[in-house]
């Protein structure tokens, strides 16, 4: 293995060992792991975002409904389906205006999560 000094790498290294740590943290149970998990929907790498919001889904706490509807509209367009099959796995009424937003979305990818997502929650068109 080569040694870089290379920032970016340092910082996804140091990003993926804080999400492992939290992942260990959040199998392990208790009330502290929503509140990580919403906060890791605002951490600056997309795969930690990601995980995040699937991790709320596994969860099924549904005190992550709004934070993983403000997910819908991440930056990153591999953030946008997880919290969308998110919101479907915790079967709230409050993600349908939101999800129904994502059916515009310009990636094909959030916009069949959505879809999903709203049929899990029983919305007809």
């Amino acid at each position: 293995m080569r040694c870089t000094n290379d920032p970016a790498i340092g910082f996804t290294r140091l990003s993926f060992l804080l999400l492992l740590l939290l992942i260990g943290q959040t199998v392990a149970g208790g009330e502290g792991d929503i509140n990580q998990q919403i906060a890791l929907l605002r951490h600056p790498g997309w795969r930690v975002r990601k995980k995040a919001a699937e991790t709320l889904g596994k969860l099924g706490d549904k005190r992550a409904v709004l934070p993983l509807t403000e997910a819908l509209k991440d930056e990153d367009w591999r953030v946008r389906p997880a919290a969308a099959e998110a919101l479907g796995k915790l079967g709230d009424e409050r993600a349908i205006e939101p999800l129904v937003a994502v059916l515009r979305d310009g990636y094909v990818g959030a916009r069949n999560s959505a879809a999903e997502a709203l049929s899990e929650l029983g919305w007809k068109s």
